[in-house]
């Protein structure tokens, strides 16, 4: 499995974080290995814009990202990975 991430981001103000954000996901799979590489084993990656808000010991974070590779693809049923994901993550610093 192959899941890279990467992202930048740009503190506006100490309450409030601004950026980048992608990632990637792709299967290898080798016992057995699969006859022929589908859309579901990937690569797929995914870009877009990323917030993170501060509130003290309390943070949270949302990206909304867009799917970058192979963009004209219709999913079929049972396909993960569509067109659009969204992230959220709330926190909390101990």
């Amino acid at each position: 499995m192959l899941n890279p991430s990467l992202g930048a981001t740009y503190e506006i103000t100490p309450k409030l974080h601004v950026g980048i954000d992608s990632w990637l996901r792709g299967e290898y799979p080798r016992n057995p290995p699969p006859s022929k590489r589908t859309f579901g084993l990937g690569p797929q990656a995914y870009a877009g814009p990323a917030v993170m808000t501060n509130f003290g010991k309390l943070w949270w974070a949302v990206g909304a990202y867009v799917r970058v590779t192979e963009p004209s693809h219709h999913l079929q049923i049972g396909e993960p990975y569509g067109p659009f994901y969204v992230r959220s993550m709330i926190g909390y610093d101990l």
